[in-house]
């Protein structure tokens, strides 16, 4: 064995000496023919000689190495024999048994044998966990084979967290936090945590820390179809695996997260688990071995290391404690994290978040709620019924159809009395028909069978609801009975939950606002104060016969300024005008601001004509200023409309005159200014 052992190091010492001064050689025979080809005579000797040297450096390099090759066998007669491994070796043909020859241990003894069977070697007890390994199996530590039973990752009792609704607000947080400590206290590579969605039948990457510091470590595909790596197979399984020895060749195939090779050598990866809502899959007691095996892991603890044979029984046992942590972290969180496993409706419930953050009027909350959830679901139809106060009754907000069918209309009334959209607002309850043809009441109102809406189908209906208050109802419909599943009203009370946050804030801060004269952001009067101001001058004008105007200003294209400078510098743009416009008025003068990015001025004893002169004096000044915004420069323009108050004039008309010759301006292609 020694001699084989030597000839095998022979020839590796040989190819390796060859690549390394092939490169030399080859230098060396393109100067002899460049020294032939030459004219000069001085250019031939160069070449010659250079030549020379190259042939010599190579011969000295082979009789050194040839040397050292000669020493090395001698030595490796005398060394201690080569320890014998059997290793399980995968391939394209099978699985076959390998005698491969190791040196001794540092230790000054060999290492463990490990047969291709699932018991341990020396022991002879029976190893407990399932390892169908990508190439080797990993080889089991003297001190015995590690013997843990599955209900050690169970905690049968799961203590009380009242978490936050939105998931990544506080489980997110804490499970950075775990992964984080794993990691520093283990030295491992890589520390994550993988969801387990079954119905997609795949693995989703939802945390991790690691020691990697380009981005590009990870893979940027963070949902893998559950196969043969060693995450599916706790995964499948649901017991814990523990990998000493990962070849390099097989590293991509057990550890696919990567989106480069990282020398990943050994792996341990842990089941967590969480009973669900029926207790069939509970643990009543650890002595229940069958109720144990019904379990199913309902996310993936792993870590790894670019050293072998790292991860021991302390280490598995020390995972079974963060498995059940997380296990208790996962109890109010669960069935909407279930949800949120599929990307499209975690990008839904960002979106609709956004909302929030952004303090976003009714429409567009439920524009955006409708957008997501057309996108979630397979329908026909979807509603949205809202409490109109111009109607003093609930009504139908919003409608979309994909079929021809006739169906219901925007604006129509709600039969609050008989109706399955009225039963939704009054139960704040989920109203879920799977067949309108059995079904007793109406979707909306009693003349939909007049109407000639098909009365076949299946129809939900979905608070929009927060707490006990219900602000509305998103419904939706198929042509098909039966159309929907459990999960898709759960994923729209999920979704609507978020968007009746929105209402709710947006509810707070109107009641705020009426409670306020000066708006924050631009330091210009609220819209209510405003409105009560010009409604006493109208009245003082009429009472005493002053001119009045009334100015409305609006900033020309700021949907476009908010796509390319972003909110940041549409509020920039906002703000340098509010100033603009009250460094620019008498002391006496009122300037509010009338709505998101339009403003409203009265000029105290100001005609229309006058009025009109301020205002472009104005616009100019606008359009010439430079405006900043995340060290990039912009300007903007505004458009006016203009109405002086004659005799007998009402408030109200006032103000929808000088609305409608502002819209009429902006029609019109703005950045101009129009009296009515």
């Amino acid at each position: 064995m020694p001699g084989k052992a030597f000839k095998i190091a022979v020839k590796r010492k040989f190819s390796r000496l060859l690549s390394e001064n092939g490169v030399v050689g080859g230098i060396g025979v393109l100067l002899v023919f460049l020294g032939f080809w030459a004219h000069s005579t001085a250019a031939k000797i160069f070449c010659f000689m250079t030549a020379a040297v190259a042939f010599y450096f190579v011969a000295q390099s082979f009789r050194a190495r040839r040397n050292t090759t000669s020493r090395e066998g001698k030595d490796e007669d005398q060394a201690e024999p080569l320890t014998k491994k059997k290793i399980l070796v995968f391939d394209d043909l099978g699985s076959s048994e390998k005698i491969v020859e190791d040196e001794p241990s540092r230790e000054g003894h060999s290492p463990a044998m490990v047969e291709g069977t699932e018991h341990g070697g020396g022991s002879g007890e029976e190893w407990p966990f399932k390892h169908e390994v990508v190439h080797r199996l990993p080889p089991v530590k003297e001190e015995g084979p590690i013997t843990l039973d599955v209900s050690f990752f169970v905690d049968p009792e799961f203590s009380s967290i009242n978490g936050l609704k939105y998931p990544e607000t506080e489980f997110h947080y804490l499970l950075k936090n775990v992964l984080s400590v794993i990691k520093e206290t283990l030295f491992v590579h890589t520390a994550a945590f993988f969801w387990i969605n079954r119905s997609t039948k795949k693995i989703i990457l939802e945390s991790s820390v690691s020691e990697l510091i380009a981005e590009g470590g990870f893979s940027r595909e963070k949902r893998f179809l559950i196969g043969s790596d060693m995450v599916s197979q706790v995964a499948l399984s649901g017991e814990p695996q523990v990998i000493s020895q990962i070849a390099p060749e097989a590293e991509h195939d057990a550890v696919p997260y990567y989106s480069s090779p990282q020398h990943i050598r050994s792996f341990i990866g842990v089941p967590v688990f969480y009973p669900d809502a029926s207790g069939s899959a509970g643990v009543h007691s650890r002595g229940d071995v069958q109720s144990q095996r019904d379990l199913q892991p309902v996310a993936v603890l792993a870590a790894d290391s670019k050293m072998e044979d790292v991860f021991g029984k302390e280490t598995l046992v020390l995972f079974a404690h963060y498995s059940k942590l997380l296990a208790s972290l996962l109890k109010s969180h669960t069935e909407k994290y279930d949800l949120l496993s599929d990307v499209a409706l975690l990008k839904a419930d960002k979106h609709v978040w956004s909302k929030v953050l952004e303090n976003a009027d009714v429409s567009v909350v439920i524009n955006t709620l409708v957008d997501e959830v057309s996108g979630l679901l397979s329908w026909d139809a979807l509603a949205v019924t809202l409490f109109d106060e111009h109607q003093h009754q609930w009504a139908i907000a919003s409608v979309r159809t994909r079929r021809s069918d006739k169906y219901v209309v925007a604006k129509q009334a709600v039969d609050f009395n008989a109706s399955i959209v009225a039963d939704a607002i009054r139960t704040n309850a989920v109203q879920n028909i799977a067949d309108l043809s059995t079904a007793g009441e109406v979707r909306f109102f009693a003349g939909e069978r007049a109407m000639g809406i098909p009365q076949h189908g299946s129809f939900f209906a979905v608070p929009i609801s927060s707490g006990s208050k219900c602000f509305g109802v998103l419904s939706a419909e198929k042509r098909e009975a039966n159309g929907f599943a459990k999960t898709d009203a759960a994923v729209i009370q999920h979704l609507a939950s978020i968007a009746a946050t929105a209402l709710e804030v947006h509810e707070a801060n109107d009641l705020l606002r009426d409670l306020t004269t000066m708006d924050e952001m631009t330091g210009a009067l609220t819209k209510k104060f405003l409105i009560e101001r010009l409604q006493e001058e109208v009245h003082r004008a009429d009472d005493f016969g002053l001119d009045l105007s009334f100015v409305l200003v609006s900033l020309s294209q700021i949907s476009d300024i908010t796509v390319r400078y972003g909110k940041q510098g549409a509020d920039n743009a906002v703000r340098r005008v509010a100033a603009i416009l009250r460094s620019s008025v008498r002391s006496y003068d009122l300037v509010g601001r009338y709505d998101a990015a339009s403003f409203g001025i009265v000029l105290i004893s100001t005609a229309a004509n006058d009025a009109y002169l301020w205002a472009e004096k104005i616009r100019s000044a606008i359009a010439s200023t430079v405006i900043t915004s995340d060290q990039k420069t912009f300007s903007v323009t505004i458009t006016g409309g203009i109405c002086g108050v004659s005799d007998g004039m009402k408030f109200e008309e006032c103000v929808s005159k000088t609305e409608q010759v502002l819209r009429k301006a902006v029609e019109s292609g703005g950045n101009t200014v129009r009296v009515f």
